[in-house]
């Protein structure tokens, strides 16, 4: 089938191993897995290549995204950390150069459970229009609901925000725009978007629509790339029989709020006039809440380094 499954680490290494532990019931269908150390500076590369020998599994670590190599394993240590995007791209063009015709980008954090990987292309290769799945995501059992949602209007930006969450009912914001609120039945169905933690593209369809935007850092990358594929007349879907575990930003825990609070803003407000083609005034206007929640997590930041510098001065 010429599946080729793109990986992306930083700093978590044992979540790689632990995902690619998860992969080995449907190893049989995968051609390669790729995964793309995003500068971490730990060693995680080498910690990741030393556990995949004690598993027996062989590997070659590669230096150029065109090199071609038949190893299962492909470890590539990418030379910056230019965020989600930029460094999925580096396993998108590796898996293009060794011939992918399908390609998986997940989350260290993601776990497949059996037969998704089989489910998804048994969806995907019944019709060429169709150029993304995405499984079901649970977060402990329950719905992670990202992996099913509209396209975001303008008024969702509001009501997801922050803000918007305090003051607008759960029941009105969320149901709105997360599908896994209600009924999905057993059949795949076509959605706006899908998980990023866990996409199954068909490369034709990357090479139509492009690739990751690597304007944003982080978030906002699966809105983009399904607002691409729209563009083009590709189809997402959504495989309901599909499951697969989410941690939950393993990886992004490892930031402190306030920066994780910015790269949401301007990835945000890039989507917003960029593809979505809202003036800036109209963009800032749409974001409010989510400025306000930033100020926010600023005015809590700077009080509490201020209470912990005055607790060592006294000590």
């Amino acid at each position: 089938m010429d599946i080729t499954v793109v990986i992306l680490n930083y700093f978590n290494w044992e979540e790689t191993l632990n995902c690619i532990d998860s992969l080995q019931s449907e190893i049989h269908l995968i051609k390669h897995v790729i995964v793309v150390d995003n500068l971490s500076g730990n060693e995680s590369l080498e910690r990741i290549g030393q556990g995949l020998k004690e598993r027996n599994f062989i590997f070659e670590v590669v230096k150029s995204v065109d090199e071609k190599t038949d190893k299962t394993y492909i470890l590539f240590q990418n030379s910056k950390n230019g965020g989600y995007a930029s460094g999925n791209n580096v396993g998108i063009r590796l898996a293009s150069s060794n011939g992918a015709g399908y390609i998986i980008v997940l989350n260290n954090d993601i776990r497949i459970k059996p037969n998704a990987i089989t489910k998804m292309m048994n969806c995907i290769s019944g019709s060429e229009e169709i150029g993304c799945v995405g499984p079901v995501v649970l977060e402990d059992e329950h719905y992670d609901l990202n992996f099913a949602r509209c396209r975001y209007k303008w008024f969702d930006h509001i009501l997801l925000s922050g803000v918007g969450k305090v003051l607008i009912p759960a029941k009105i914001s969320l149901k709105h725009h997360y599908l896994g609120l209600k009924e999905i039945g057993e059949k795949p169905f076509p959605v706006d978007m899908i998980s990023g933690s866990c996409m199954l593209f068909r490369t034709s369809a990357l090479n139509i629509a492009g690739a990751f935007d690597e304007n944003t850092f982080l978030y906002y990358e699966e809105a983009i790339i399904c607002e691409k594929f729209r563009q083009q007349g590709l189809l997402t879907y959504v495989v309901p029989s599909a499951y697969v575990i989410h941690k939950h930003a393993a990886s992004v825990k490892l930031q402190p709020k306030v920066k994780i609070l910015r790269y949401g803003l301007q990835s945000q407000y890039y989507f917003l006039t960029k593809y979505r083609k809202h003036s800036k005034i109209v963009a800032r206007m749409i974001m409010s809440g989510d400025y306000l929640t930033f100020l926010f997590a600023l005015i809590i930041n700077f009080f509490s380094h201020k209470f912990l510098f005055l607790r060592r001065k006294d000590s």
